[in-house]
């Protein structure tokens, strides 16, 4: 119930900038169809610390986690309270704050993945895309 609860209030939080997307998996690896992230004129967007702080957060959590052994309900819930808090500590304005939107839509969809039957492609696609943060934001400062 917990969990349904905050998957609600997530969604209500920001469901007033998403832009639908939908899902499509090819092979193992799932993929997302969302919003485009794009550079600040070819420069990387300042992000807040607590921000960065976050991804590189749930990037742990996603590293250390071992699918034989661990539980995959329990990351899912590890991750959306981490997602939580990015929301909760972002400071970001403007377009760096509409890229960053862009940008972590498609997690709340690869998290609802991880109690499925697609789990392990769930979790890789998970790294590849916080794999993908740096590319596009930098800590402000």
């Amino acid at each position: 119930m917990k969990n349904i609860c905050l998957s609600i209030v997530l969604l209500l939080l920001i469901s007033s900038c998403a832009e639908s997307y939908n899902e499509v998996q090819e092979k193992e690896l799932i993929e997302y169809d969302a919003p485009t992230v794009e550079l600040n004129e070819g420069v990387q967007w300042q992000a807040n610390a607590a921000t960065v702080e976050g991804i590189s957060k749930l990037k742990i959590l996603a590293e250390n986690f071992d699918t034989e052994s661990d539980s995959f309900e329990e990351l899912q819930s590890q991750m959306r309270n981490e997602f939580s808090l990015i929301f909760k500590n972002c400071t970001m304005k403007g377009e760096a704050h509409e890229q960053l939107h862009n940008y972590l839509l498609p997690l709340m969809d690869m998290f609802g993945d991880l109690t499925t039957s697609n789990k392990d492609a769930a979790l890789k696609a998970i790294k590849k895309h916080l794999d993908k943060f740096d590319g596009y934001f930098e800590q402000e400062g």
